[in-house]
């Protein structure tokens, strides 16, 4: 039963974990416990105030994509007027940073995801 429990655990994960990557800036939400903390690399100054984030989906999500063409995308709005957003599977450029400054900004220095 035991062996039976763990399987189900491992199924049943989560499809998307957010990724530290190496250009992170800022991690968003992360003293607010409600939250997940959302690390992300935020533009400098760009005049749209760009900000961008990276997910990795488990094998059973990366074939439910593969076989219909289809990725949610669930928004909390509060009511306010939604802010422009795209999804994408190409990484747009972004500066590099070395590592210490990565640990500064996600102060234990553990990711959710890897960076590959």
């Amino acid at each position: 039963m035991k062996k039976w429990m763990e399987r189900l655990k491992q199924w049943w994960r989560p499809e998307m974990t957010l990724v530290v990557f190496p250009e992170v800036t800022t991690v968003i939400a992360k003293d607010q416990p409600q939250y997940q903390p959302l690390p992300a690399y935020r533009f400098a100054n760009d005049l749209e105030g760009k900000i961008c984030c990276c997910w990795a989906l488990n094998w059973r999500a990366r074939l439910k994509v593969l076989v219909t063409g289809r990725l949610w995308h669930l928004v909390l709005t509060f009511h306010d007027p939604l802010q422009p957003q795209r999804l994408s599977t190409e990484k747009p450029a972004m500066p590099g940073r070395k590592r210490v400054e990565l640990e500064r900004v996600f102060l234990d220095g553990k990711g959710v995801g890897d960076a590959n």
